[in-house]
C-alpha cells in the first residue's frame, strides 16, 4: 500500500540521517540490496538522478534490481546502457505477460 511505502521509505531516510550522512546518497542502492522494490522505485520516481548512485560494476546493480522485482529501476539500468541480468528473450517474455511496458521497451 502507499502507506507502507512511505513509511519504509521514511524508515529508510531516517536510518541514513541518523549515520551523518547530509544527502542520502546510497538510499536507491540499499533499497535494491534489502529487496524493497516498491520503495528503490518510489524513490526513482522522486528524482531520476538517483540512477547516477548506482555504478554500471559489470550488471551488478542490474542483478540487483532483478532479484529484488524493481522493474522500472530495472528497465532505467537497461536503458542506460547497464549489462543484462539475464537473457533477453526470459525478461521480455516476463514485460509483456507482466503488462511492464518499461520493461519491454528497454530491450
Amino acid at each position: 500500500t502507499p502507506g507502507c511505502v512511505a513509511m519504509a521509505l521514511n524508515l529508510l531516510i531516517a536510518a541514513e540521517a541518523g549515520n551523518g550522512s547530509k544527502k542520502s546518497e546510497d538510499s536507491l542502492r540499499i533499497a535494491l540490496e534489502e529487496r524493497m522494490p516498491l520503495v528503490a522505485e518510489q524513490l526513482l520516481a522522486d528524482d531520476a538522478s538517483r540512477l547516477n548512485e548506482l555504478l554500471p560494476e559489470g550488471g551488478e546493480m542490474a542483478r540487483k534490481a532483478h532479484a529484488a522485482g524493481a522493474w522500472s529501476v530495472l528497465a532505467a539500468l537497461l536503458d542506460r546502457g547497464d549489462q543484462m541480468p539475464a537473457e533477453p528473450r526470459l525478461l521480455l517474455d516476463y514485460a509483456l505477460r507482466a503488462g511492464h511496458a518499461r520493461l519491454g521497451r528497454s530491450f
